[in-house]
């Protein structure tokens, strides 16, 4: 729904059988704040805008009880703007597919602006049967990514991924920036993260935020094994929406 002063609010409901949504594929979006607490999706081709030239857009991601997701792909979100993931809301790197409500392939994401977390918010990833995966670019001087006290971190195997022993990913990656180690503050929760399967020892400001598939014994069966039921998993994460 929509008022006069530009609001979007994007409900809930979880006894609902058909998600709301709403979808900026191409063109721009003018607004003055967005509350998504269910599904917001901004794909490579579209735009989020402020509509005041002195106001920066405000857009709020979940609620209590409320797990709303903003979808994100491309360099669309204006740099005049707060971006406030709230506990239970997920940012979700890449847009899912309208007709099948999934992912077709990895997406970058570009902040140029103020992104918050609350405790209990994700930041999630997917990788790919095709060796790609997702990537978050922070850029410019007036980006922050303000982790709080526990981001969780989530990372999926999808369409098939089976990561070679080795194989990494720089998941978040800087552009137009003097001092890259102010521009990420807080920390992950790292706790949702199957340790048996990624090494996360750089993930972090001197690693580049690098993730890596563990080179032992055994982890080929482990990654084969979440790409046979990664489907059911990501058709759960789905239904929690």
């Amino acid at each position: 729904s929509a008022n006069n002063s530009g609001r979007f609010d994007i409900s809930y409901n979880s006894a609902a059988a058909v998600r709301t949504h709403l979808s900026i594929l191409n063109g721009s979006l003018s607004a003055a704040e967005i509350n998504a607490n269910d599904t917001l999706r901004m794909a490579s081709e579209g735009a989020l805008t402020s509509n005041s030239t002195t106001n920066p857009l405000a857009i709020n991601v979940g609620a209590t009880d409320k797990p709303g997701r903003f979808q994100a792909a491309g360099a669309g979100l204006t740099s005049n703007s707060i971006l406030d993931i709230r506990a239970e809301g997920t940012l979700q790197i890449g847009v899912d597919d309208l007709e099948t409500d999934a992912k077709i392939a990895a997406a970058d994401f570009t902040l140029s602006s103020t992104a918050i977390f609350s405790t209990g918010a994700m930041l999630e990833f997917d990788f790919f049967g095709d060796g790609s995966a997702d990537s978050l670019t922070l850029k410019g001087e007036d980006v922050l990514l303000n982790l709080g006290t526990g981001t969780v971190l989530t990372l999926n195997l999808v369409d098939g991924a089976a990561p070679l022993a080795g194989q990494s990913w720089s998941l978040i990656r800087f552009e137009d920036i003097i001092d890259e180690n102010a521009v990420i503050t807080g920390s992950f929760d790292l706790s949702q993260i199957d340790t048996d399967i990624w090494d996360l020892s750089n993930f972090n400001q001197a690693g580049n935020w690098t993730v890596q598939v563990i080179p032992e014994p055994g982890t080929t069966a482990l990654l084969l094994a979440s790409a046979i039921f990664g489907p059911f998993l990501y058709s759960r994460r789905k239904a929690r929406r």
